[in-house]
């Protein structure tokens, strides 16, 4: 069958319009050009702590604030990390005080990033054996942005008033230093990969949620005194 010049001509402008037509729906934005497909992205499931691994956790927690209150909260932070500054100013300070949970602290240093946060952490330690963790967690994390130094955690250890042979003893001894690391790796285990992480047990639904930074405030959101505030001020945990 021979064919007319017309009828090559409508094939060609059909040809046209159907290679078109398929650049634009492989486009899925009205373009000329064709794009890579984006490969499907499942959320990551969330994770479950078990009630016993999050008392025997906190049973290695120093802690303070009522037994009786709605919500126990264990925080996981480094104590040179910025984001964990941030959130102590915007809240943590306060946890155990003028907002009435159970709060607890695990030592979680980054030391491939901070080179000071186990030194930092053996002090808190020691601090707890004399009876003054927390006023040297204050003490820690008071200053916006210090100067960290070999001078630094001394000067705040003082501030707190800590035993200056008793703390240097104590942060000297593989011991307590292994001590910290593993319960570092082992609440890695369970979930927490990132400063400031927090778990947050409901008392009175028993539910455990672990939540990043500036969740915490959805998760305290019945907690009494609990406070708003503008989550902008903070970035992506783990710095």
């Amino acid at each position: 069958m021979k064919i007319t010049s017309e009828a090559k001509m409508l094939i060609v402008m059909g040809v046209i319009v159907a290679v078109g037509g398929g650049f634009l729906v492989m486009s899925g934005d009205g373009s000329m050009f064709d794009k890579p497909n984006k490969p499907s992205v499942n959320k990551p499931a969330p994770v479950v702590i078990k009630k016993e691994d999050f008392d025997s956790v906190l049973k290695l927690a120093p802690t303070k604030g009522p037994d009786d209150a709605r919500f126990t909260v264990i925080e996981f932070a480094d104590f040179q990390c910025p984001l964990c500054r941030k959130m102590y100013a915007a809240v943590c300070k306060d946890l155990g005080k003028k907002i009435s949970v159970k709060f607890g602290f695990v030592h979680y240093p980054i030391e491939e990033i901070h080179q000071y946060s186990l030194q930092a952490a053996l002090t808190g330690d020691a601090a707890r054996d004399q009876g003054k963790f927390w006023e040297y967690y204050d003490a820690m994390f008071t200053d916006t942005d210090p100067a960290w130094n070999d001078a630094l955690v001394d000067d705040r250890a003082k501030i707190a008033g800590l035993n200056f042979a008793t703390t240097k003893s104590y942060i000297q001894s593989d011991e307590n230093v292994k001590k910290i690391q593993t319960l570092r790796d082992r609440v890695s285990g369970l979930g927490v990969q990132s400063t400031p992480s927090f778990w947050v047990l409901d008392n009175k639904t028993g539910k455990i949620s672990q939540v990043v930074g500036v969740e915490l405030y959805t998760a305290l959101a019945e907690a009494p005194g609990m406070p708003k505030i503008d989550a902008t001020q903070f970035s992506t945990p783990g710095q």
